[in-house]
């Protein structure tokens, strides 16, 4: 049981980590936004940011309290994914920062992006509660699963 605890420990401390670093991602977000001074649509920004950090947040939260992996060896390796999952969730957010200020996209255009954020984050958590069962059968799966699921932000 003394590894199963340590395991548990190791994936808070994961999670805790990402949700930090998603909080600082988001307040740099909005205040690149905010300097730009846009019409509308800088001025919804900040909302569209603070919303992801809250979406990250919460599935880090959800990591945190998932029940953990069985041995040390999957713990080390969810945690390789977590932290996949939150680059790519890092990643994805530039993209949508940089297409806000080089296009200048319109308002119903931020709401889109916001709902299918939402919604990738969903499937996130899915698959973190799936991996707890299955004992990384499918990590390889999963991560390119989540690579298809991002290309479609890339072209709107």
């Amino acid at each position: 049981m003394h590894a199963h605890a340590a395991a548990a420990a190791a994936v808070a401390a994961v999670a805790a980590a990402a949700a930090a670093r998603a909080a600082a991602a988001s307040r740099s977000h909005a205040a690149a936004a905010a300097d730009t001074k846009e019409t509308e649509t800088g001025a919804r920004a900040p909302t569209i940011y603070a919303a992801a950090a809250a979406a990250a947040a919460s599935t880090a939260a959800a990591a945190a309290s998932a029940p953990p992996p069985p041995a040390t060896a999957a713990a080390a390796s969810y945690q390789q994914q977590l932290q996949q999952q939150q680059q790519q969730h890092h990643h994805h957010h530039h993209q949508q920062q940089q297409q806000h200020h080089q296009q200048h996209q319109h308002h119903q255009q931020h709401q889109h992006h916001q709902q299918q954020h939402q919604h990738h984050q969903q499937q996130q958590q899915q698959q973190q509660q799936e991996q707890h069962h299955q004992h990384q059968h499918h990590q390889q799966q999963q991560q390119e699963q989540q690579q298809q699921q991002q290309q479609p932000y890339l072209y709107i």
